[in-house]
């Protein structure tokens, strides 16, 4: 199982930087480009403001996505997964609209920039999808229960701040600027 988790969570880092991006996503308050290729490179966290803030947009939007795609195959488990994507939200609230505000001055007014979003979410959750399903197959295990293994720990790993640790310095970045008047 820590094999299986280990393999997703390095999919999720790996295939964020695997679609192309258009040179108009370029800002030089904005180094959207930088923060792929530096997660492609296979290091997590951000090296500078401008990738912390393309760190946290694509975890936000991805942990939207992981919502809907979770809920609608496990409608079960969907209250708790609901719960803990509050409950993370609201405890990062602040981050998360500071990335917001430095968003909407920088890439997220590039024209392109929520289809770079919708297209990094996609690659993503298929190549979840395409993990689990071998996984599943090289352990006889259903894709059902890999899928609902990887939902239930995604929303466990929101409730118990795993994704902070793994990019301490995307959130230092954002957590210094939370003081800035900006």
């Amino acid at each position: 199982m820590k094999k299986f988790i280990f393999i997703m969570c390095y999919v999720f880092l790996v295939s964020c930087g695997k679609p192309q991006i258009s040179e108009s996503i370029r800002d030089p308050n904005f180094d959207f480009v930088s923060f792929a290729k530096n997660l492609a490179e296979n290091n997590p966290d951000a090296a500078n403001p401008s990738q912390a803030v393309g760190y946290i947009k694509i975890r936000s939007e991805f942990n939207k996505k992981i919502l809907l795609e979770c809920s609608n195959m496990f409608g079960v488990r969907a209250p708790a997964y609901k719960n803990s994507y509050h409950q993370w939200s609201e405890r990062e609230r602040a981050i998360l609209e500071k990335v917001e505000l430095y968003w909407s001055r920088g890439a997220g007014k590039e024209h392109d920039s929520a289809q770079v979003i919708e297209l990094l979410k996609n690659k993503i959750f298929n190549e979840i999808l395409k993990q689990a399903n071998k996984y599943s197959n090289e352990h006889s295990v259903s894709l059902e229960y890999s899928l609902l293994n990887y939902c239930d720990n995604h929303f466990i790993g929101l409730d118990n701040g795993s994704y902070r640790r793994r990019a301490p310095k995307a959130y230092e970045y954002l957590e210094a600027s939370l003081n800035l008047n900006d």
